[in-house]
């Protein structure tokens, strides 16, 4: 019996999960900046 199948098997879920996380992170990057955006825009109009 191999020693550390297990741990092979979590470190390749954990790639896995990170590649995938990777491809949503531009999106999800977006969506923050653009409500950061949107919230500086509204306290601005605000001041005015």
């Amino acid at each position: 019996r191999r020693k550390g199948h297990k741990v092979d098997r979590i470190a390749a879920e954990k790639r896995a999960n990170t590649a995938r996380l990777m491809e949503k992170m531009p999106d999800m990057l977006l969506d923050y900046k653009k409500k950061k955006w949107a919230k500086k825009m509204k306290e601005e109009d605000k001041a005015k």
